[in-house]
């Protein structure tokens, strides 16, 4: 049997050909206008289980490779903090305060700033990852994160890190670097029960928006 997605866009797709050939005065009436749309129920987003997320951080930890040490403390800040893929890839050198505990995200969605709050153990990886970056120096690019070529690292080069990591770790799963956001918000559910600290964290404007952790994390009530 075809998905419900599938069914959905053929049937647009037949609604949009027949209106066209109407409006273009192809056909004299429009048999595909009693067809009706149902909205679509959203589809669960895909993230890492709690076995799956220390298996990832375990591999990346065991790796010594400059690469591999910047990719952890990458992976960590999206896993600590559920971060926007585009929020990470603009974050500069000076958006990170370690004394006051937090890194400041100048150009998060909807175009506010917006205040992330750090954990021990990601301020010291950050702690380590900033001594780096000065020593490779700060003049020619501010980024927090730097490619090969010392340049800012983009969103797609960061999808390809995780997609090889994942890969690295035996993680027969794909995801995005957006499935790093749906963990952090998963399991930060999955601790506090909490919805509305979810939507803080996550910084969504509605709560709507957040409501798609509460099934996710009552799936997982279920199955256990």
């Amino acid at each position: 049997p075809q998905a419900d997605s599938t069914r959905h866009r053929r049937k647009a797709a037949v609604r949009s050909l027949f209106a066209w050939a109407e409006a273009a005065g192809q056909i004299a009436d429009n048999p595909a206008r009693l067809i009706t749309l149902h909205r679509l129920a959203p589809r669960p987003p895909a993230f890492l289980s709690e076995g799956e997320k220390r298996l990832l951080l375990k591999h990346l930890s065991d790796r010594a490779s400059p690469l591999a040490r910047r990719d952890r403390v990458l992976f960590e800040l999206f896993l600590g903090t559920g971060l926007r893929l585009q929020e990470v890839a603009d974050l500069d050198f000076d958006d990170v305060d370690l004394a006051a505990k937090h890194l400041r995200v100048r150009r998060a969605k909807g175009g506010s700033s917006q205040v992330k709050f750090l954990k021990t153990n990601l301020r010291t990886l950050l702690r380590h990852h900033l001594t780096q970056r000065r020593r490779q120096g700060l003049g020619t690019c501010p980024a927090l994160f730097l490619s090969e070529k010392g340049t800012r690292l983009c969103p797609r080069q960061i999808a390809r890190r995780l997609e090889h990591w994942l890969r690295e770790a035996g993680i027969n799963k794909r995801l995005t670097p957006h499935g790093l956001r749906h963990t952090f918000a998963t399991h930060l559910y999955g601790a506090t029960s909490d919805l509305l600290v979810v939507q803080r964290a996550l910084g969504h404007a509605g709560i709507s928006t957040t409501q798609i952790y509460t099934h996710l994390v009552d799936g997982q009530l279920e199955e256990a």
